[in-house]
């Protein structure tokens, strides 16, 4: 029987240990990329996680009442196991909340978000009209899409002589009855319009600040105009323009900014968003545009009616509100709110006093009286050629008292 020898030269045993080297490293580098690949994905979790936390304490925030109640700051522990906890933190701002939430200052992936209420009060109306012993009155082309409230006397079609009721008539599944008083206003909403009013006199001169964006991580800044000229403001931000009567010219650049004022003109061609407060009027020219969120709200505290107009083809897209308070007596035919022909408004229509409505409402309309002009004849509780159609999906503002639930409008940090 032979038996061979396995041989094996001198010269190839450095070639098998650069080859075992080799074979080595790449088995190491195998590992070494599994184990960056854990700890990559590692990472990832960590801030998918921490985003989750940020979304739930936003999310616990807008459906709990009793998290800030009676303080504007306050922390969560969302696990109880001691993690660090989320700060929460609360600005009111006009008739919405900046609420800011994140781990810690320069939180990354901390935000600040601009929300207002889920639904506005928990008559979820598309129209309510104070029951005045008088019936609701349709004409023309008017539609009405949602829950109605109106007077115990009903609801009835009117044709005049050239033109005929073509809209559609009301659902009897709709119809609800109307209260004789407007629903009320939350007592927090003026206890802050009382604070902003009282800032002013903290407030420095405009003319030093042209062009200022304010985070809403920074103190609110104040600020006023004291000329009546028409002036193109640019402003952003967390600030609070003061005046008397300000003009604003269609070369303004105003965003999320406050206006309290005794009266506000929107000239042609203004577009931004604002929150107007005044004592005495509110004109939006015909082609200008608020853009959401946005709000004008006049509460008439001296001898003067209040009035706000909206101009032919303008938009308001927020809020509207008229607050004559006790002062019962007005005149039906001197209307405090005008919305003219093709004007829009998204959002709440809240109206203490006698309405001209020939526009659209798309949101809810609370509205304590309205008239129509025919001829020579004016139409008490009536409405002719009007839209008005319930939404759910904007957030409305925290205006009237109503269920705490918020919504998210936007983020604005």
């Amino acid at each position: 029987m032979n038996k061979q020898k396995c041989h094996i030269d001198a010269f190839s045993l450095p070639a098998v240990v650069v080859i075992s080297t080799l074979v080595m490293m790449l088995i190491l580098f195998a590992f070494s990329l599994k184990t960056l690949d854990f700890q990559n994905h590692d990472h990832y979790r960590d801030l998918k996680q921490t985003r989750l936390d940020l979304h739930s304490a936003a999310a616990l925030y807008m459906c709990d009442s009793t998290l800030l109640f009676g303080t504007d700051t306050t922390t969560v522990c969302l696990y109880g196991d001691g993690e660090d906890p989320i700060g929460i933190k609360r600005l009111r701002w006009g008739m919405y909340e900046a609420v800011s939430i994140r781990r810690f200052k320069d939180d990354p992936f901390g935000r600040t978000y601009l929300m207002g209420r889920a639904v506005e009060n928990s008559c979820r109306a598309a129209l309510w009209l104070s029951n005045r012993n008088m019936p609701l009155t349709l004409a023309g082309s008017t539609n009405i899409k949602g829950p109605v409230f109106v007077p115990q006397v009903g609801v009835r079609y009117l044709d005049f002589p050239e033109k005929k009721f073509s809209g559609r008539p009301l659902d009897v599944e709709d119809l609800r009855a109307a209260g004789r008083y407007m629903p009320r206003l939350s007592w927090d909403m003026w206890a802050h319009l009382d604070t902003l009013k009282a800032m002013r006199e903290f407030s420095c001169d405009y003319a030093s600040l042209s062009g200022k964006q304010i985070s809403f991580d920074e103190p609110t800044l104040l600020t006023h105009y004291d000329s009546h000229k028409e002036i193109a403001i640019q402003l952003r931000g967390n600030a609070v323009l003061y005046g008397d009567r300000i003009v604003l010219s269609k070369e303004s650049d105003i965003k999320e900014v406050i206006i309290i004022a005794r009266s506000v003109v929107l000239n042609r061609g203004f577009k931004g968003s604002a929150q107007i407060f005044c004592a005495d009027s509110i004109l939006v020219a015909p082609g200008a545009e608020l853009q959401y969120p946005s709000g004008l709200f006049v509460d008439s505290t001296g001898p003067n009616a209040p009035c706000i107009t909206i101009g032919e083809e303008s938009t308001v897209n927020g809020y509207v509100g008229i607050h004559w308070g006790e002062k019962y007596h007005y005149v039906l035919e001197n209307p405090c709110f005008w919305l003219l022909r093709n004007a829009h408004i998204r959002g709440l229509a809240y109206i203490d006093g006698a309405s001209y409505i020939q526009g659209s409402i798309r949101g809810a309309a609370y509205i304590k009286d309205c008239i129509y002009r025919y001829g020579n004849s004016t139409y008490a509780e009536a409405l002719c050629d009007v839209s008005i159609e319930r939404e759910d999906s904007l957030a409305f503002p925290i205006m009237l008292d109503g269920p705490y639930r918020r919504k998210i409008i936007k983020t604005v940090n």
